[in-house]
């Protein structure tokens, strides 16, 4: 089905729409954002419209622009344009405050209720005795950011989807292992002229530049972390508690409350865009 939206028929449906519908229009980029901006939306006010990816939201956005089509935002993940200082001049696109929708939810409290919902609390304050979890998280997750950072500046198309995070990060302790997943993604990508050292030393020189590791790291591997520390360090994985990324990912959206997302860049900077695109309203 997606493969048939493309910028041109999104654009002809929202202008379909506008004969029924006199509210805003807010594009986002897939499914799993469609349904997070849901909870913080009214459906007579504003309606989601899923461009299936970042691209397409822009395009989309830029059509409608064209035509002086009033009341559409764009909602879509910084991934790494701030590290890429890419700077953003359309004040009908909005940017998610960190790299992505889940960067977001993990910054948040949400990532406490799930840590409480399915951890085990001796197990934890036994781990923060030495170490921040947040911290923690945040740190490999920037090294595997890093990592994907680089294929994609240097054009090296390497496959990170479907890795193992139990070969490279040890359940145990969340110890990492730099050096295994390059090797893990090289051979995945059957890559084997590229050096593990060349790599190794690009990513510890990038990390030594201090970057924001919110803006470095991808949120779908912050879960993927997550969800192996609850398995064992930070919890007890049982047919009484499955965990898997899956089920970890859909709790941390659940948790994430609307009192969190008041807080936020993106939801200020959408508030001030209805000020000044009155009578049009996106969040409550």
């Amino acid at each position: 089905m997606k493969e048939f939206i493309t910028p041109d028929s999104l654009a002809n449906s929202i202008r379909m729409k506008r004969t029924q519908f006199a509210g805003s229009f807010m594009v986002v980029e897939g499914d799993i954002d469609a349904r997070f901006y849901k909870n913080f939306t009214e459906q007579k006010d504003c309606q989601i419209e899923i461009a299936f990816n970042k691209a397409n939201a822009v395009k989309v956005l830029k059509k409608l622009q064209n035509e002086t089509f009033k009341g559409v935002i764009a909602v879509v993940d910084t991934d790494f344009d701030i590290l890429e200082e890419k700077k953003n001049e359309n004040l009908d696109l909005f940017f998610t405050d960190f790299h992505d929708l889940e960067c977001m939810i993990f910054v948040s409290p949400a990532l406490e209720k799930v840590l409480s919902e399915f951890g085990s609390e001796n197990k934890i304050k036994e781990f923060e005795k030495n170490k921040n979890i947040r911290e923690i998280i945040f740190e490999i997750g920037s090294f595997i950011g890093y990592f994907r950072w680089i294929s994609l500046s240097d054009l090296l198309n390497l496959t990170f989807e479907d890795i193992n995070f139990g070969k490279f990060i040890d359940k145990e302790n969340l110890n990492f292992d730099l050096n295994e997943l390059i090797t893990i993604v090289k051979n995945k990508s059957v890559r084997p002229e590229i050096i593990n050292a060349q790599i190794t030393q690009r990513i510890n020189d990038l990390a030594l530049i201090n970057h924001d590791k919110k803006q470095i790291s991808c949120g779908k591997d912050l879960i993927e972390i997550i969800s192996l520390g609850l398995q064992k360090v930070l919890g007890t994985k049982s047919v009484d508690n499955p965990i898997d990324s899956k089920r970890i990912g859909q709790s941390l959206r659940l948790a994430y409350e609307f009192e969190f997302f008041v807080s936020t860049e993106l939801y200020q900077n959408v508030k001030m865009w209805e000020q000044q695109n009155v009578p049009f309203r996106v969040f409550r």
